[in-house]
């Protein structure tokens, strides 16, 4: 049970970081009589309460290591293309399904006028990614791996806690199946650089079509059930190429210790 306590400790640092931060930044509004905007209180607060998770993971919590976590993989350029390419086809085939699901999108307007500002984009696109892809892989999911946790375990709670995180009906399925993709990733490449260039790609682009105000996966209505096979037969090709491009980039690296190293004490030779 102690494997999983401090990755859920990391997750009420998280949730609790951006409370505290948005209370926070009221307040001295209130206080000052500044006049603002939703949309940049939101910004800059998710800005500010992302920086503030990312330290307090390397310090005092201690389960985020940059030297650590971005060191590079040694994997050949190939096979991190491979896993890039293969896992922006996953999720666009979880985008078919959430089209044709037509879920509740609770953040829509807040969503899009983020995007169609600077500091808006800058915490959707870049910020916001970072710091989950600490959070959730390198911080939860790393800990659990070095506390000897089955890989698969490991991988399914951190992609629960980070589809659970999202609350927003339309994010919560796509950050789950997201959250599997990028769990394998990490576990096979031992660092999150690849998962975080592959999160802002997946945010940037998500941002820009909100900025114009396009939606290109939207098939049809839930209603039709024509469009709802499409986007099924669609989804599964899409997670086909997923899983075999994935199971190529498995099957290509070796295993990763991830348990912390032992210390060992030094003989001087004289």
């Amino acid at each position: 049970m102690k494997k999983y306590l401090k990755p859920l400790l990391a997750l009420v640092v998280f949730l609790l970081s951006q409370v505290l931060v948005s209370v926070i930044i009221m307040t001295v509004m209130t206080i000052a009589n500044i006049q603002t905007t939703n949309v940049t209180i939101i910004s800059v607060t998710l800005i500010i309460s992302s920086i503030i998770t990312i330290l307090l993971m390397i310090k005092p919590l201690n389960m985020f290591d940059f030297r650590r976590d971005f060191r590079p993989s040694g994997i050949s350029i190939g096979l991190s293309v491979i896993a890039i390419i293969g896992a922006i086809i996953g999720m666009l085939g979880t985008d078919f399904i959430n089209s044709a699901l037509d879920l509740p999108n609770l953040l829509e307007e807040q969503l899009e006028g983020m995007s169609n500002t600077l500091m808006g984009a800058l915490a959707i696109a870049v910020i916001g990614p970072l710091a989950e892809e600490v959070v959730f892989r390198g911080a939860m999911m790393g800990y659990m791996l070095r506390n000897n946790v089955k890989p698969w375990t490991a991988i399914l709670v951190s992609a629960f806690l980070f589809g659970a995180i999202h609350l927003n009906p339309v994010q919560v399925p796509f950050a789950m199946i997201v959250g599997v993709i990028f769990g394998v990733i990490y576990y096979r490449t031992g660092n999150i650089i690849l998962t975080t260039i592959i999160h802002i790609i997946n945010n940037s682009m998500a941002t820009y079509l909100m900025s114009i105000s396009t939606d290109p996966l939207q098939l049809g209505e839930n209603d039709d059930t024509n469009m709802l096979i499409m986007s099924v037969i669609l989804s599964l090709i899409c997670w086909g190429i997923c899983y075999i491009m994935l199971r190529k980039l498995w099957k290509s690296t070796s295993d990763i210790e991830y348990a912390e190293p032992k210390e060992e004490a030094i003989e001087v030779i004289e």
